[in-house]
């Protein structure tokens, strides 16, 4: 009995070794840390087309500001000026620009528009109304040689524009780079005066905003 107990107590704890080395060995390839239970990143097509982030995945991103254009202000069309602009940034990209203050190869951000209403509670001003649109952009010297920065963006219309998309195309230079060419080349292209936890943290302090 003692030397069945022993073999089969051996027998066990061998099989969770090496189911420990295995496991071990397969996520090590791909994960620092055990598999999260979604993607940290969005992720390409084979055709090179941007997936369409779920909510899952940027709501368990960093929240880096928001600036607000209501469509009454601006031009009237809700869909060239939806209203508040709420811009997300993966948590490791987000670290890494606290540390050096740059942002790096493959940096996302997602920027998810709102439509305005003038419902408050209290005082006067807007409250956040549907979900408009969802755009995002990447980094990326290998996908986006030629663009400014490195910078692709892509867009997707949101069910109460336009039936929604699966994949972004990279949106074209003259659409969207010209912007931030003209408003933030100081700043990689990205518009820090508007996200008040990208100056906070930014260990250069490229922008003052008492001076905007």
């Amino acid at each position: 009995m003692r030397k069945l107990i022993t073999k089969g107590a051996i027998a066990l704890g061998a099989t969770v070794v090496f189911g420990l080395f295995a496991f071990t060995s397969e996520n090590d390839s791909e994960y620092t840390t055990a598999e999260p239970l979604y993607k940290e990143k969005m992720e390409f097509n084979s055709n090179g087309e941007l997936m369409r982030p779920s909510p899952d995945l940027y709501t368990s991103w960093i929240f880096v500001g928001s600036n607000v254009a209501p469509a009454e202000l601006n031009t009237g069309n809700p869909t060239l000026f939806p209203g508040f602009h709420n811009t997300y940034m993966p948590p490791s990209d987000f670290e890494h620009f606290k540390k050096t203050g740059k942002f790096r190869e493959g940096t996302q951000f997602i920027q998810v528009n709102v439509l305005t209403k003038r419902e408050l509670n209290s005082g006067v001003g807007y409250s956040a109304g549907e979900i408009h649109t969802i755009k995002a952009s990447v980094k990326s010297k290998k996908r986006f040689p030629d663009k400014p920065g490195n910078w692709g963006y892509f867009k997707w219309n949101d069910k109460h524009t336009n039936p929604p998309v699966a994949s972004s195309k990279v949106q074209p230079t003259a659409k969207c780079n010209q912007c931030h060419v003209a408003f933030a080349s100081d700043t990689d292209y990205v518009f820090l005066q508007n996200y008040p936890m990208l100056r906070l943290y930014d260990p250069n302090k490229k922008v003052d905003r008492t001076k905007i």
